[in-house]
């Protein structure tokens, strides 16, 4: 079957030369053992156009077989068909299935070689096309059905072999030629490239995939291939295993050189360096009008001061006489006075100390007296506040000013202002390769990466990790690294003589008022990539202005970071290593009650947040598995401010809430865990986050089982199960039987009912209909006993669709009118947009464009209003659908761009099957029927890879469909 059709017994070939008894043949071959319906034979030999004597002429193949093969029961006869009896291991197609179970069953990461092994032999019964020369609409169809499955195991040789490093480029790319529209190929064609040190190639090899993608499919590449360009772009290490008089003053003949030396190792501030320059040398009209002024700030250990310097030394002779620089404490508990600057700023200007005034506006006015008409440079570092700074800047044009800063000086009238971020990946280990003599660093990148990891980009940080490996030359980066490696020794090891980054930031946290420490101390029990200020309210028990007040500041003296690429909230993030510190605080300052607490309450917060939401959106605690709540010290009003937007606060908050469920899960607190990770769900779905619905359900599933909290396991496995259905992932049903069960053995109506219905679900999805019906009757009566009216919404919508996959139209669009009768009496907007959802795809079936179109177009406006991304693809995709079927091309292709944009933000594969489906009925209709072929057999290859077998047997019929339209046409 895999290749030219051929028999052979003990070695030797067998002739079957008629036309007809090969296709029989090789159909009851592809089920051996298998009763073959009689018709399904006759539509093999005739396809649509059977003679009156087909059955007879059946019978006479047959016959003619059973003589050829020589063994009179080598077909059965059957009241309904006939049956090949051989072993299934002596058809090639039937061995090549079975070695496929074998890869499937076994565990890629752990056994390789085995995998690998058997994939090889998969491949190698192949001999070419499946069923070659036996063309006809069944054979064509399994044909396809084992092409697609072969294109698969290619794929899974091809992702081990590179896993385990054997990857051979060259081959790589004939099998994306031979499989231009093969993402996942592509994708590993520019791995294997970029790992042979061809970067340029790899990415011309995204290009040249997404030129074919946009002119094939009309789609851009999905977000695998994107997110492989993107590390191939970042190197990602994943990829690889001054003269004047002035009143009482003498003639000035000194020139000042104060600044210190520039770090001789500085790097990776080549942008911020050009600006800063350009800022200083103002020229023209501007020069002559003011004093060009100009403010970095950052957190302490960011390279402030050694990039003023820099530039300082850089603009050495565009300011002839002179440079001044002066250390002004303001990160310290007793920042500079400024009259004390001003004196030392005039004896370095050549004043006698004994002509220089008391008081400060004397010395200020002295100052500008000797900086009028000259040009000097003043670095003005680690300023306190404006008016620390005012009485040291001069007072006409000439000079220019660097100050640095902390704190956000914008009181200072035309400032320019440079915020100093931290280090990227590859200026930090440019930095550490300057101060590490030898190849010590380049033996180990993986270390060197780690080292930086750990630093944060912080170059006080990595300055220290540099000169204690430079130090220790009989140490290796590995060696560092595993010192650094535990978080409760890592300042420890931050420490060379004077430099000391527990002290560096000792400094700042000591400016802070009590209450603001005990902010920090409390927030660093968080482990989260940023928060919100609802975070720092909850972790103290106190109201939002309070606590955000006590945010700000943090914020200004930079022990916290606003995230300033949100555009609708702020988010706040804390540097790895002052986390660290503040942790280190914590555990000598606060109680372990109040630590413990403060997490608990952070943890209910969020969960009363989710809850609430829920509730608003779904008019109730409905289709919600989760537990009573615990206290939560949230006002009302702080709520509902945080909720006018529940998908904006979701959105921004989702990384956070993933790492507070591993937090709660890895920290004995296994209720916190589930119930946020159920809580998200709704969320997750919507916006298509599916990485995260199942990495924090894991989490949880593993927290749950650990401690024994079965109603948890349950909720978890349910919730799972939605996500395998949304994902067509096949083991969904395995953890929906087992949440079934448990749910059985506690009583539990509610979570019975959701169980059932997502298993009704999986049964439709694999045409099993009668399994679907009996479930989704199940699920419908526990949630009118649980008096969940919007579970009851879900099955009733269920059984709409399961009606009009088995052709009952008038059942499904009565099932759908209940559904949407229900959820227009709660008011439920995203179940009333599914029931109109429904109603359109009825009315489609029933032939009624028109009115599908009307109900489609409502659907489509709640999920647009309620920014509902996933919500949206569907309807637009079934909506372009329907254009196609009113003719109204040009309107299914603008739609169909649309869908195809969102797809490329969503990863779900249920609609971009459909979208390229309802492209090829485009392509059908316009007479392209070559291109529409060919978007029929990707649409095919979607729905197999998502397990969707009722759409991958429409895009098969379409196929069939199309080349009998073809064949008309010529």
């Amino acid at each position: 079957m895999l290749g030219p059709f051929e028999v052979v017994r003990d070695g030797v070939p067998i002739a079957i030369t008629a036309r007809r008894n090969r296709m029989m043949l090789a159909v009851l071959a592809a089920q051996p053992n298998r009763v073959v319906p009689l018709d399904r034979l006759i539509t093999a030999l005739w396809d649509e156009s059977p003679p009156r004597t087909a059955r007879a002429q059946v019978h006479i193949c047959v016959s003619a077989l059973r003589s050829v093969l020589g063994d009179p029961d080598s077909i059965h006869t059957h009241p309904v068909g006939y049956a090949l009896n051989v072993p299934d291991e002596s058809v090639d197609s039937r061995l090549f299935e079975r070695l496929m179970d074998e890869v499937k069953a076994l565990d890629h990461g752990r056994e390789p070689e085995q995998a690998l092994r058997l994939l090889e032999r998969a491949l190698g019964l192949w001999r070419g096309p499946a069923y070659d020369k036996l063309s006809g609409p069944v054979t064509e169809s399994m044909a396809v059905l084992l092409e697609q499955r072969r294109v698969k195991a290619v794929e899974q040789r091809a992702e081990i072999r590179l896993k385990l490093g054997r990857e051979d480029p060259d081959e790589l790319a004939a099998l994306c030629a031979e499989h231009p529209l093969r993402e996942r190929l592509h994708g590993f064609l520019m791995v294997s490239l970029y790992r042979a040190g061809r970067q340029a190639d790899a990415l011309a090899a995204y290009q040249n995939v997404r030129s074919i993608l946009r002119e094939e499919l009309g789609i851009e590449p999905g977000h695998e291939l994107q997110a492989i360009e993107r590390s191939i772009l970042n190197q990602d290490s994943s990829l690889s295993l001054s003269r004047m008089h002035g009143p009482g003053v003498h003639r000035i003949v000194l020139v000042p050189h104060q600044l210190p030396g520039a770090a001789p190792d500085f790097t990776g501030r080549d942008e911020y360096v050009a600006q800063l320059c350009e800022t200083l040398l103002e020229s023209g009209d501007t020069r002559a009008h003011r004093t060009p002024l100009a403010l970095v700030t950052g957190m302490c250990g960011i390279g402030k001061t050694a990039l003023a310097v820099e530039v300082g030394h850089l603009l050495r002779n565009d300011f002839p006489d002179g440079q001044l620089f002066a250390r002004l404490d303001g990160s310290t508990p007793r920042p500079a006075e400024p009259a004390n600057v001003l004196d030392r700023f005039l004896r370095g200007l050549g004043v006698d100390a004994r002509k220089i005034p008391d008081d400060l506006d004397s010395r200020a006015d002295m100052l500008r007296s000797l900086l009028g008409g000259r040009r000097i440079l003043i670095v003005l570092d680690d300023a306190a506040s404006e008016a620390q700074v005012t009485p040291l800047l001069p007072g006409l044009a000439g000079c220019a000013v660097v100050i640095t800063s902390r704190r956000r000086l914008f009181g200072l009238p035309g400032v320019v202002q440079f915020e100093l971020d931290r280090l990227p990946a590859d200026a930090a280990e440019d930095l550490l390769g300057r101060i590490v003599a030898g190849d010590r660093l380049r033996a180990d990148p993986e270390a060197l990466r780690e080292i930086v990891r750990f630093c944060d980009g912080l170059p006080f940080a990595l300055r220290i990790a540099g000169s204690r490996l430079a130090s220790h030359p009989h140490w290796g980066a590995a060696e560092l690294v595993r010192r650094m490696a535990d978080e409760k020794q890592r300042l420890d090891q931050l420490t060379h003589g004077d430099l000391d980054i527990r002290a560096l930031l000792a400094v700042a946290y000591e400016t802070l008022s009590a209450p603001a420490r005990r902010t920090l101390r409390l927030l660093c029990l968080l482990n989260v990539p940023d928060f919100g200020a609802w975070h720092a309210a909850a972790a103290l028990g106190a109201g939002a202005d309070d606590a955000a007040s006590l945010v700000d500041e943090l914020v200004e003296c930079r022990l916290v970071e606003p995230d300033l690429r949100q555009s609708d909230s702020v988010r706040f993030r804390v540097h790895g290593l002052v986390r660290l510190f503040a942790a280190e605080r914590c555990a000598t300052e606060d109680d372990a009650a109040d630590r413990r607490r403060a997490v608990d309450d952070v943890l209910a917060a969020c969960l009363a947040i989710l809850r609430e939401s829920h509730r608003r959106g779904y008019g109730g605690d409905f289709v919600t598995l989760g537990d009573p709540l615990p206290p939560c010290g949230l006002a009302e009003a702080d709520l509902d401010k945080l909720l006018r937007d529940p998908t904006g606060w979701f959105t921004d908050e989702r990384p956070t809430l993933s790492a507070l469920v591993a937090q709660a899960a890895n920290t004995g607190r296994p209720q916190a865990a589930w119930n946020i990770a159920v809580g998200s769900v709704v969320f997750f779905e919507t916006l298509g986050c599916f990485d995260d619905w199942r990495s924090t359900h894991e989490l949880a599933l593993t927290a749950v089982q650990r401690h024994g909290d079965t109603r948890g396991e349950a909720a978890v496995l349910c919730s799972l199960g939605s996500l395998g259905i949304a994902r067509g992932g096949a083991w969904a049903e395995g953890g929906l039987l087992r949440a079934l069960a448990l749910f059985e053995s506690l009583d539990d109506t509610l979570g019975r009912a959701l169980t059932l219905r997502n298993l009704a679900h999986l049964d439709r999805v694999h045409g099993r209909h009668d399994g679907a019906f009996q479930r989704y009757r199940a699920a419908l009566a526990g949630f009118r006993d649980a008096g969940d009216p919007v579970g009851e919404a879900h099955a009733l919508s269920g059984l709409a669709q399961t009606y009009l996959e088995v052709g009952d139209v008038a059942s499904a669009e009565r099932y759908s009118t209940d559904s949407l009768h229900l959820a227009e009496s709660l008011g439920n907007l995203r179940l009333e947009s599914q029931a109109l959802y429904r109603l359109g795809n009825v009315l489609v079936a029933r032939g009624d464009s028109t009115g599908a179109h009307a109900y489609l177009s409502k659907s489509l406006d709640i999920v647009q209003t309620a920014g509902d991304p996933v919500g949206q693809a569907h309807v637009m995709a079934a909506t372009a659908a329907v254009l196609v079927d009113l003719g109204d091309l040009d309107a299914a292709d603008e739609m169909l761009d649309t869908v195809t944009e969102l797809c490329e933000r969503l990863p779900d594969g249920r609609v971009r099957g459909r979208v390229i489906l309802t492209r090829a009925r485009v392509h059908e209709d316009r007479g392209n029927y070559a291109t529409a072929e060919t978007l029929l057999l990707s649409a095919s290859a979607v729905f197999s890879d998502n397990g969707d077998a009722v759409w991958q047997e429409r895009a098969l019929e379409a196929m069939s469909r199309l080349r009998r339209r073809a064949a008309g046409s010529r």
